[in-house]
Order: structure tokens, then C-alpha cells, then sequence
């Protein structure tokens, strides 16, 4: 379904979090998390090839002799501490029926550890902040253009 924004997940949330806390008495979590996913549609150029610049801004210069101009497929999995928790970053093309193809990036940013119920919706916030952070800083310009009702 389309996302239609932070405030409108956050509300939805509290919407949840009251029944959802009445019926559960838990005043401290071990892992809290917020999760993230952004299809990206994708064409792949005359070689076949996917031109990841056009939708990233990573660059995968593993080795000099790692061509990664040229990726036909791409399964990548990356987790790492941020202030205030860990990220797992997801990055992966999927062929879908009737010849669509998307790049997935998917964001999952989260705490191990205790936090208190009350400190729950500063955490959300603050994996908000992380999560958009890394998303605005990957995502290629031309492809926000196209985010925000640009062409392809």
C-alpha cells in the first residue's frame, strides 16, 4: 500500500497502542524497532546491466577488478551501529510478473536492550530520524525527482 507519510504511521500506531497496551502489561521492552521498505522501479540499460546510479548513491568499489558498473543481480545485507541502536540495511532487485523489476531498500532500525514504555515513542522518533537520514543520503537525485511525481 502507498505510505503516506511519518505523521500518519504515528498516528496510526497510537491508535493501536492503546488497546494493544490494555490488554498487555509491558513495561519494558528488549527490542524495539522500526522497519522501513522502498520499492524502487527500475529498467535495466541496453547490456542488461542495472544502472544503480540512477537510483543510488552507493558505490560498491570492492576491488579494482570488481566490475560494478556491470550488475546483473544484487543481494546486499549490511547491519551496523548508529547512535541510538543498530541498522540492517537490505538491497536487492526483484523481478516481478509481467516484466517489472524493483530495486527493494529496505531499512530496519532498532534497539536491543531495555526501554522503558514511556521512552517507546522517543525511540520511534529517533529511528525515524536514523532511518531517513541514511535513506535521503542513498537515494540518487534523479530518482527523488521521480519520487516526487517526476518522470522516469
Amino acid at each position: 500500500s502507498r505510505y503516506s507519510g511519518f505523521l500518519t504511521f504515528k498516528a496510526d500506531l497510537e491508535k493501536v497502542w492503546k488497546p494493544f497496551s490494555e490488554l498487555f502489561d509491558i513495561p519494558v521492552f528488549t527490542r524495539l524497532g522500526l522497519r522501513y521498505t522502498n520499492h524502487l522501479p527500475i529498467i535495466r540499460d541496453e547490456s542488461g546491466t542495472i544502472p544503480l546510479s540512477r537510483y543510488v548513491t552507493a558505490n560498491f568499489n570492492v576491488t579494482a577488478g570488481f566490475a560494478t558498473g556491470k550488475i546483473h543481480d544484487m543481494d546486499l545485507s549490511i547491519s551496523c551501529d548508529l547512535p541510538g541502536g543498530r541498522l540492517l540495511f537490505l538491497m536487492q532487485n526483484e523481478k516481478r510478473e509481467g516484466g517489472l523489476e524493483v530495486l527493494i531498500v529496505d531499512f530496519d532500525f532498532s534497539h536491543h536492550g531495555e526501554i522503558n514504555r514511556e521512552d517507546r515513542r522517543a525511540f520511534i522518533e529517533t529511528a525515524h530520524e536514523r532511518i531517513e537520514a541514511v535513506f535521503l543520503d542513498l537515494i540518487s537525485e534523479e530518482h527523488k525527482q521521480i519520487m516526487k511525481g517526476g518522470t522516469q
